[in-house]
């Protein structure tokens, strides 16, 4: 039981890594940056590669890749870009309680619903 438990810990490494990789490949191919400007709102094209030096979006994608598995593997998620002063892991913390809250409730509803229809099901045959 002990080997089939780490084989199956050993195969979760790819899995994740491959699930981390079309995340990644499908908001490479989304195009453009975070920091394309609105139409009210300008950014200097100096501030707007400085900001790509920052997150690295003028490295190869290799590159990238790599940082993006390393921050995740530190649950370091970095700021958000839509309320600058949060970062996400702040923003995940407050809701994980409100998301936990819902879940739980989905599963009590779930439950009673499931052994209602259990039993009537034995109840009542075919």
């Amino acid at each position: 039981m002990v080997v089939y438990v780490v084989r199956r810990l050993l195969w979760s490494v790819p899995v994740i890594l491959v699930a981390l990789l079309v995340t990644f490949a499908l908001m490479r191919g989304i195009g453009g940056t975070p920091f394309h400007p609105s139409e009210s709102e300008v950014i200097p094209i100096p501030v707007q590669h400085e900001l790509e030096d920052y997150y690295n979006l003028d490295r190869p994608w290799g590159v990238q890749y790599a940082t993006y598995v390393w921050h995740i593997a530190r649950f370091d998620f970095g700021p958000t870009l839509s309320h600058r002063d949060e970062s996400v892991d702040t923003t995940i913390k407050e809701r994980v309680p409100v998301s936990l809250e819902l879940a739980g409730l989905a599963a009590v509803v779930a439950v009673v619903l499931g052994f209602a229809m259990g039993i009537g099901s034995a109840v009542r045959r075919g």
